[in-house]
């Protein structure tokens, strides 16, 4: 489901365990409902560690269409990038689904990573982490089709959030996705998701109840991935610099 970079595309990555713990000593506990978002960048610029439910990072085109670059599992921080910078981008750090949170103040985060140099390294891969994630959304809209996009999407689901059911060949995620939020992830229109979903549950791939969805081993498992299939790139460029020249 990779195709350059390391980190799963559409997934946020967890934060560092003593940033977690330093979000939940001294960060305000909040409910966000569905939608709310919290403040991103700025002089009131917020970072928050979700503890449970889902957040989402997102941008809404000149359209005002909303664009869905990854999701924020608990464990992960929203706010992390312009949290830090002091800037106001056009993106928003929101709650996907019903979620609590461990809310903090960037000037306070800012300074608690300064005065521990090792947490802002720490800090800072996973900020690299978090775009490399993003990158890989990106690149998959940009380079797969449509039943592509949606085949790795929900690989990368279930490699997150998948546990086993009863039946041995199926992975089981705790979410339900519309055709609305699904498009908003692979960059198409809603009808041509519903289409394409309707299709992949009719050859019983995706079996979706109240509150989970089911995805058969085979579904997800035929992504290609590079560090799976593919010849790692130093691997590569050694052969090349080691054809002989020509006589």
């Amino acid at each position: 489901m990779r195709q350059v970079f390391r980190q799963l595309p559409w997934i946020h990555p967890q934060i560092d365990p003593r940033i977690q713990q330093f979000f939940n000593q001294y960060g305000r506990y909040l409910r966000l409902k569905q939608g709310a978002s919290i403040f991103n960048g700025g002089d009131a610029g917020e970072i928050a560690l979700v503890l449970c439910g889902l957040g989402v990072f997102s941008f809404p085109d000149k359209h005002l269409k909303n664009h869905y670059l990854s999701l924020i599992p608990p464990g992960s921080l929203m706010g992390d990038v312009d949290g830090l910078t002091h800037e106001s981008v056009n993106v928003y750090d929101s709650a996907f689904r019903d979620s609590e949170v461990r809310l903090i103040k960037r000037d306070i985060f800012r300074d608690f990573l300064i005065q521990n140099p090792e947490l802002l390294h720490a800090h800072t891969l996973s900020v690299i982490a978090h775009h490399e994630s993003c990158m890989e959304a990106l690149i998959a809209n940009s380079t797969l089709t449509l039943p592509d996009r949606l085949q790795v999407l929900y690989a990368s689901l279930a490699a997150s959030f998948g546990k086993t059911t009863e039946k041995k060949s199926f992975v089981s995620i705790p979410l339900t996705l519309t055709a609305v939020e699904l498009s908003a992830f692979v960059n198409a229109s809603r009808q041509s998701v519903s289409s394409v979903h309707t299709e992949i549950e009719s050859n019983g791939d995706i079996v979706r109840k109240k509150g989970e969805t089911q995805l058969s081993k085979k579904f997800i498992d035929g992504c290609f991935d590079w560090l799976e299939n593919g010849v790692q790139p130093s691997v590569r460029i050694r052969k090349r610099r080691e054809k002989p020249s020509a006589s």
